[in-house]
This record gives structure tokens, C-alpha cells and sequence, in this order.
């Protein structure tokens, strides 16, 4: 029996030393091979100007004018080669602009973002523009020095919600055999088991909507400069014709539409419905009661106008507002049943805390 014990003992001191598995002993791996796609989380910054006098009027003209100050707000930073993510007028006195900053920032995004707030107010403090409307002369020529800047940026916090909202998609999405981990200082890494190539990879980031903005909801007014080209409202991709009839790239138009929501402020209770008369599948929403606020003296003053329901870079829809709209709503988008599904389990995950942009992606074994 000695000798039996002795023999297994030498047996499995081999088997360590030459990486040999012993019948009965060894283990299968612990997940099949897949690809890794590693992110990367990116500063962002606000910046806020207050006036000393009201950009918008009360009453029937607060669209028109909204429309005005953005407009007239990208064309300055156009002119000093600045680009804004967005605008939002907040209140009637004040406007908040979200910055993307440059890699070459990544040293020292305050200073970066200082930097924009400063040649911001000079533009605006300027303001050297023609008056192309009656009664809007230099609107930002009253704007209180300094400003304010936040600068929002990648830390553990961060990276453990972006982390929760990736699984939560992953989940709802029926995205199986994925697991996502963060790493300090601004990384995300997923690892997609069962998958076989990058394209499929990036396909399942796609779905998530997890690049960039491209899963944030945006509702904007449609600016008065712009209009839906007619021949394309039955089509699934609008296209929009300047004040000549000329066609206009949707992106501009995005641009120059004034943000009033996001989906921010959407309860976590999306779902599909359908169109009564067309049984084609539709998203309902319900707003928070601070965004049914906003978006109920939205339309109010809006009655006629057009808002973009923008999801990402992209006009999935521009309903004409006929009534005042309260706490709930539709998105409607030509969407298939699945497509519908994927964009309510989307906004119910909640929005990313910060953009993501792809740094690699790469075939991984066995755990």
C-alpha cells in the first residue's frame, strides 16, 4: 500500500512539473474563447454663462427665440474653431454648453477646459455678428464674467455605474456570456465570450450603444432656419432643406436645433407599444415630474413647431407638436418590433456618465 501511495505521489509531482493532467484531476476551462473589446471613458466638460438680461421672451415668441440664441451661438464658436457637443438654454438667462475635449487635453483637461470658457466669453462679450433678426441685438453682449466650468471625468465612481449600465443593457438585450471589468484610470474592458471575429464584436457594442453618445436621446426643437424636406416624411431617412429649399446635412441641422430634454429625465418604464391606426411598433415614455414640467412649457409655446427626437447623431423621427404634451409620449421611428425593444431597454439602463470611444479589440482563449 506504501509503495502504491509512493508511486501516485511521484505520479502527480510529475504532472506539476511538466504540466502533465492526471485522468480524474483536471478541469475543463472556464470560459470558451471570445473577443475583448477594451474602451476608453472621455472627459467632458460644462460650461455656463449667465446674462444680465433675459435670452428668451415670455409667451409666443420663446420658441423662435431659443431657436436664435443657438444658432447664433454655434456660428460664434464656428468662428473662434470651437465645437460644442451642446447647447441648452437653461431658465431665460442662462446657457449651458457641453465640451467634448481633445486627446491632446488629456494632461491637463481643466486647464483645456478653462481655456474654452475663457475664449468663450470673449467671443460672446464681442460678438461681432450681423443682426439677421429684428429685435435680437447682440443677446450675449450681457454676459457676467467669469463663467463657470466642471469638468466630468473618468474616476472609480464612474467606471463602476458605466460598468452596471453595460450589464444592464448586456441583460436586457439578451446579450449573453459577457463580462465587464474597470480599470483605473479610464478603462473599460468587456470580454465577449463565444464570439468569433471583431465585426461581431463591434456589432454587439453597437447594439449596447455604447460609443460616443450614440445611446442618448435627445429631444431638440426643429430651428426656424430649417425644414423637413416633404418628400421624405414617409421615408425612414428624413432630409431637411434650409430657407432657399436647399438641402441641408442632418448633423448641421442637429446642431442648430436648440436641446430641451434628454432622456435623462425619462423614467426607467419604456416600452413598446403600437400605432393605433398602422400597428407599427412605437416606444412609450413616461418623463420624471421635473422633465414633464419642462416639456409641457415646451409645447406650449411650441404649438405648430416640429421637434427632433435625435438617438445619438441620428433624426429617427420629427413629430409637429398640435397639442400641449404632459408626463407622457411616444417615439415613433419605422422601428421593427426589435428595434423597438432594443431602444426601451436602452433608455430604461440609464444613461452612460461619460462618452466611450473603442481602443481595441482582440481575439481572447480560454480562462
Amino acid at each position: 500500500m506504501i509503495s502504491t501511495l509512493a508511486r501516485w505521489l511521484a505520479a502527480l509531482t510529475v504532472a506539476a512539473i511538466f504540466g502533465i493532467q492526471l485522468a480524474g484531476c483536471a478541469h475543463a476551462p472556464t470560459a470558451t474563447p471570445g473577443m475583448q473589446v477594451v474602451l476608453r471613458a472621455q472627459p467632458e466638460g460644462e460650461i455656463r454663462f449667465t446674462f444680465n438680461r433675459p435670452l428668451l421672451a415670455t409667451g409666443a415668441t420663446e420658441a423662435s427665440d431659443r431657436s436664435y440664441v443657438v444658432a447664433r451661438l454655434n456660428r460664434l464658436l464656428d468662428r473662434i474653431g470651437l465645437r460644442a457637443a451642446s447647447f441648452q438654454v437653461v431658465g431665460r438667462d442662462q446657457v449651458l454648453i457641453r465640451v467634448n475635449l481633445p486627446d491632446a487635453a488629456k494632461k491637463a483637461p481643466q486647464v483645456a477646459l478653462d481655456d474654452q470658457r475663457r475664449r468663450i466669453m470673449a467671443a460672446l462679450r464681442t460678438d461681432h455678428l450681423p443682426d439677421d433678426q429684428p429685435n435680437q441685438r447682440r443677446p450675449f453682449a450681457f454676459v457676467q464674467a467669469p463663467g463657470t466650468s466642471v469638468l466630468h471625468e473618468a474616476n472609480q465612481e464612474t467606471l463602476a455605474q458605466t460598468a452596471i449600465i453595460i450589464e444592464k443593457r448586456a441583460k436586457a438585450l439578451a446579450i449573453s456570456d459577457l463580462s465587464v471589468e474597470s480599470e483605473a484610470p479610464d478603462r473599460i474592458v468587456i470580454d465577449l465570450r463565444g464570439m468569433a471575429s471583431a465585426t461581431e464584436a463591434r456589432a454587439a457594442i453597437e447594439r449596447m450603444a455604447l460609443l460616443r453618445r450614440s445611446g442618448t436621446l435627445e429631444f431638440r426643437q426643429l430651428s426656424n432656419r430649417y425644414q423637413i424636406d416633404p418628400t421624405t416624411f414617409s421615408s425612414r431617412q428624413l432630409g431637411f432643406l434650409d430657407q432657399k429649399r436647399h438641402p441641408v446635412p442632418a448633423d448641421r441641422v442637429i446642431a442648430n436645433s436648440p436641446l430641451i430634454l434628454t432622456g435623462q429625465q425619462l423614467k426607467p418604464n419604456c416600452q413598446v407599444g403600437q400605432r393605433r391606426d398602422t400597428n407599427e411598433p412605437v416606444v412609450e415614455f413616461t418623463w420624471t415630474p421635473a422633465g414633464a414640467k419642462i416639456f409641457e412649457d415646451f409645447t406650449r409655446n411650441s404649438i405648430g413647431q416640429h421637434v427632433l427626437i435625435v438617438l445619438g447623431s441620428k433624426v429617427i423621427t420629427a413629430p409637429k407638436i398640435m397639442s400641449v404634451i404632459g408626463a407622457e409620449g411616444v417615439i415613433e421611428g419605422y422601428f421593427t418590433a426589435k428595434q423597438a425593444a432594443d431602444l426601451a431597454a436602452i433608455l430604461n439602463s440609464g444613461s452612460l456618465p461619460l462618452p466611450l470611444e473603442e481602443l481595441s479589440v482582440r481575439r481572447i482563449g480560454p480562462k
